[in-house]
């Protein structure tokens, strides 16, 4: 599906912001760049996690169009022995880059470890970086 079905979808929802993860979503960096411009010229709030470092993301030949349209970046890959899990940072080698206004720190590092949400027709979306053995410790027999 292209970039502007993508966009009518957000839009429609009333989406107040963006946020992109992946997998490693610029490994695909010309469609998510264009996805977030998109999004920003919306007026949306855009998140970006990637696994590159500060460094890498830097290096792309993308780099000054990916920073100009992404407010804020969760730059570094997941180390399990690291984890944290907290601010947005799932592992401590993680960094967050407020690349506009929009956001501040105290903002980041008020983000819940995890959120549910139970939608209207009952579909339930989890979200975060909480360890679900924990936070839900349930087998795979008892959730329906």
């Amino acid at each position: 599906m292209g970039v502007a079905v993508v966009m009518e979808r957000i839009l429609a929802a009333g989406t107040e912001g963006l946020t992109v993860s992946g997998g490693e979503p610029l490994q695909q960096a010309n469609a998510v760049v264009a996805l977030l411009e998109e999004a920003r010229a919306a007026g949306l709030s855009t998140l970006l996690f990637t696994g590159l470092t500060w460094e890498e993301v830097q290096r792309l030949p993308l780099a000054p169009r990916i920073l100009h349209c992404v407010d804020v970046m969760v730059a570094g890959r997941y180390v399990a022995e690291r984890r944290v899990a907290h601010g947005l940072l799932g592992s401590a080698n993680q960094t967050v880059h407020l690349l506009s206004p929009r956001h501040t720190l105290e903002e980041i590092a008020a983000t819940p470890e995890a959120e549910a949400v139970i939608l209207p027709d009952g579909q339930v979306v989890l979200s975060g970086i909480l360890q679900a053995s924990t936070a839900f410790p349930l087998t795979r027999d008892q959730v329906f």
